[in-house]
């Protein structure tokens, strides 16, 4: 019980540091960056990376 006790008050003072990722998309000019937690950040990627791509008409 105290060991969970430090660990909680552990996790609480120094929480981790967050991470920033980028995403950009050559076909539709996506463009995403991300900074959060690190369990977040694959997460969050991975749902982007399966965009439904519509690509940008090109200008003559």
């Amino acid at each position: 019980m105290l060991t969970n006790l430090l660990r909680t008050a552990r996790a609480r003072l120094f929480p981790p540091p967050l991470l920033t990722d980028t995403y950009s998309c050559d076909r539709c000019g996506l463009y995403v960056k991300v900074t959060d937690h690190p369990d977040r950040v694959t997460k969050i990627l991975n749902v982007v990376a399966r965009h439904d791509c519509k690509p940008k008409p090109k200008a003559l």
